[in-house]
């Protein structure tokens, strides 16, 4: 839609400080700002400008000093801008009294009529012995009739902006006003005009020059996941779930209110399969008018279901619905963001095993005790091996606290060693140790 800009919106009405994002705005990235300042600043006062320089992410292109990198808000509709770069442009003179003048980190400002503003923190030094200086958020220039595009280049004002008639600025001509006031007198030179002739002719401001990739943004419900870094598959923890977007226009008489769930999508393990999930908060007033809700979730990384089944955020994915409840009437507030659980690191074992009797007669049966230890709780099987060959085994529960015995089969006569192996789960790693059985007639 193009804008329609009317007598009464005058520049006056732009601010200097970096304007907030427009409603319904896009992202805004990948954007440039191209300027020279003036020709005097970038070329044709050469020999003044001894400190011309620039930092950060800034070149100087022959179109002039380009900043890149840029980010902020733009909105389709109008065009309201709000960019912000980083990086600097120093100009000044090194030879010739020493001072220097900075523009850092620059904001570009327009607003739904088309009103802008460049501004900048202004940083100087009057002299090489003086201290330096730091005014922030200094409006440089005024941006008259913005296109609402993503690029775009506008001449700002020079005559007139300042008081026609006085001695300087010579016919009002000059940057925006609150640059010269920010100035000391010494060098205030630089932005207006002091006579007719020489490089007052090319101390007009030059055309700014902007340019951005516009990433429309997100519509319906959306979701934000805090306090869910760095949690791994044996991770329990509060996680604080916000959600926007939630039009409360959709709601129906059977809708009451919203559930917040924890576990697999429900897209996939079903709505009407409550046993699945691993968590849920349910909201009764949300969301609220504004469409949004904040409510605090406990998830974790591994689960076992109603079902029996074991859910492992490592190897499947996990995260936190939302969906009208009670019935699931409306879909408009199906939501799911996933949440990453990285893969446990495992706890070390110990396993050590002895005999009862470490030489029995032949026709007897050895019993063999195994405990073993780990940080975790133990639980898994252990597996007695001959000669590689599994000849018993055992399933270690939880409630027998690492501690298991295991009757052998009966052996011939003579020497048996035999290989004792706890082979550890998801949480643990596995860990042996070996027996020595007599048997004699």
């Amino acid at each position: 839609m193009k804008r329609t800009i009317t007598a009464a919106a005058g520049l006056a009405a732009v601010v200097a400080t970096f304007a907030a994002a427009p409603a319904s705005a896009d992202a805004a990235k990948d954007a440039t700002l191209t300027w020279k300042i003036s020709e005097c600043a970038f070329t044709s006062c050469a020999s003044l400008t001894t400190a011309q320089n620039s930092s950060g992410p800034v070149s100087k292109t022959a179109d002039g000093w380009q900043f890149t990198g840029g980010s902020g808000d733009y909105d389709p509709a109008t065009g309201a801008t709000s960019l912000a770069f980083t990086g600097s442009v120093t100009i000044g003179n090194t030879a010739m009294g020493g001072y220097s003048i900075t523009f850092r980190d620059p904001e570009v400002s327009v607003d739904a009529a088309g009103n802008g503003s460049l501004a900048a923190d202004l940083v100087y030094k009057t002299s090489a012995a003086s201290p330096e200086s730091t005014v922030p958020d200094v409006r440089l220039v005024d941006l008259p009739s913005v296109p609402d595009a993503t690029s775009w280049t506008v001449t700002p004002p020079w005559e007139g902006v300042g008081t026609p008639g006085t001695p300087a600025p010579v016919d009002g001509k000059q940057f925006a006003q609150p640059l010269i006031d920010a100035l000391p007198a010494s060098l205030r030179g630089w932005f207006w005009a002091t006579g007719t002739t020489g490089s007052n002719l090319t101390k007009n401001p030059a055309p700014v020059a902007v340019s951005l990739t516009a990433v429309p943004a997100a519509q319906g419900p959306q979701v934000t996941i805090e306090g869910a870094d760095g949690l791994t598959a044996n991770s329990t923890a509060t996680v604080t779930v916000r959600g926007t977007g939630f039009d409360p226009g959709k709601k129906t008489p059977a809708v009451q209110g919203l559930y917040v769930i924890f576990g697999p999508d429900p897209a996939v393990a079903g709505y009407d399969n409550p046993d699945v999930f691993g968590g849920a908060v349910y909201l009764p007033t949300a969301p609220d008018a504004q469409g949004n809700f904040t409510t605090e979730v406990t998830v974790k990384g591994r689960y076992t279901d109603g079902t029996g089944r074991t859910w492992d955020g490592s190897k499947e994915t996990l995260g936190i619905s939302t969906w009208a409840a009670h019935s699931h009437a409306i879909s408009d507030w199906d939501t799911f963001t996933p949440i990453s659980f990285a893969a446990a690191a495992k706890s070390t074992s110990k396993t050590t095993a002895s005999l009862a009797d470490s030489t029995i007669r032949k026709g007897k049966r050895a019993v063999l005790k195994v405990k073993v230890r780990s940080q975790a709780t133990i639980k898994g099987k252990v597996q007695v091996k001959r000669k590689g060959k599994v000849v018993a085994s055992k399933r270690i529960k939880a409630a027998d606290k690492g501690k298991v015995k295991i009757r052998l089969p009966k052996q011939k006569v003579g020497k048996h060693t035999f290989k004792v192996v706890y082979r550890g789960n998801d949480a643990i790693e596995r860990s042996s140790d070996r027996v020595v059985l007599r048997v004699r007639r």
